[in-house]
């Protein structure tokens, strides 16, 4: 009996070992969710998990379900755009897949009409992620509507494990708010960078793109297609087209810099009658590893906010443009009220280290 009754027990560990081990793992979310592509009446929501299944994308506002949308099961990473929604509302969101693994965050579509708001901006995040992971934990605390990146997201835009390094900075921000890149020369036009953004569809496959918040356009260009006529004549059109109190112009080579790159005169040609002739009051430029602030003739500043977490370059020269220059990682903060922007570069611990208004006329 004592033989029977240990033979018993083996059997029914072992069985019940198999049918543990036969009980599949629940998913686990590896980007996201996130919000991408914010408009007045709908958001796009963003995932990755470490297997596909179907899913469903659950919208409420007070508890109400406001959308449904269903999510297939044939690829583990989502884009699902949700519509029909109210201007300028918070609402939840969950991402429910079908094993059963959740995941939640909320948004606020666009205004349809002026309001003061708050976004940020910083470049350059690439290699030091504890620098980055510091500088999106300040941001975070200002609760800015949006984010701009002046581009150089990541070091190497070609390897899976460096955007995941990054999602994993930047996922606490981008659950519940927008986050706007540009091309850098380090995405290296990989098409993992098109494949995780899902950018304004008004430009080129979101190489270059254009939006506007409240009182604020904001036109992102594809550094690399700054000597094409087609990113020209586009950007001109929205900046024409346009008749928001404030102007903002993205993409990643500056065209005023202190650093050991030489001057880019000659897109300065080109492109500053452009500033000037439509408007444009504030150029957000990185891929230089500092905060270097300028003003043109024309009264247009032009900022190099490249900070957010590569190594640091030295001043080589100094222009006759730069007014303020400081070697440091940083981020910048905008509060716009009316036809008043007030901007401010934060350093790593917290002090500011520049400020500047811009009037609308």
């Amino acid at each position: 009996m004592k033989h029977t009754t240990r033979r018993i027990g083996f059997i029914t560990a072992a069985v019940a070992a198999i049918c543990f081990s036969a009980i599949p793992a629940a998913a686990k979310f590896t980007k996201g969710p996130y919000i991408q592509n914010g408009r007045t009446d709908g958001v796009t929501i963003c995932w990755e998990s470490d297997k596909s299944q179907a899913a469903t994308v659950i919208v409420t506002k007070s508890g109400a379900t406001a959308a449904s949308v269903a999510a297939p099961g044939d690829s583990d990473f989502h884009k699902i755009k949700i519509g029909s929604l109210a201007p300028g509302t918070t609402y939840d969101y969950s991402v429910r897949e079908a094993d059963g693994s959740e995941a939640a965050g909320s948004f606020r579509t666009f205004p349809a009409k002026q309001e003061p708001f708050r976004f940020a901006a910083y470049g350059d995040t690439r290699s030091l992620h504890y620098l980055h992971r510091a500088l999106i934990k300040w941001i975070i605390k200002f609760k800015p509507a949006f984010l701009l990146n002046s581009g150089d997201l990541v070091e190497d835009g070609t390897k899976p494990d460096q955007w995941g390094a990054f999602w994993d900075i930047v996922e606490p921000f981008a659950r519940d708010a927008y986050y706007y890149p540009v091309l850098g020369n380090h995405e290296r036009d990989s098409e993992i960078y098109f494949k995780y953004f899902d950018l304004p569809d008004n430009g080129k496959d979101g190489r270059y793109y254009s939006f506007t918040y409240s009182n604020v356009l904001v036109v992102g260009l594809d550094y690399d297609e700054l000597l094409s006529g087609d990113q020209k004549n586009w950007l001109i059109k929205q900046l024409k087209a346009s008749d928001a109190d404030f102007k903002i112009v993205v993409f990643h080579i500056p065209l005023y810099s202190s650093g050991k790159r030489p001057p880019n005169v000659f897109l300065r040609k080109i492109y500053v009658p452009i500033f000037k002739k439509y408007g444009v009051q504030l150029v957000l430029n990185g891929h230089d590893h500092f905060y270097e602030r300028s003003v043109d003739s024309n009264g247009i500043q032009y900022v190099v906010t490249g900070g957010g977490g590569a190594p640091l370059y030295d001043f080589v020269r100094k222009i006759p443009e730069s007014v303020v220059r400081v070697k440091v990682n940083h981020f910048m903060i905008f509060d716009v009220s009316g036809k008043r922007m007030d901007a401010k570069a934060i350093d790593i611990d917290g002090k500011v280290i520049d400020t500047f208004t811009i009037t609308a006329k």
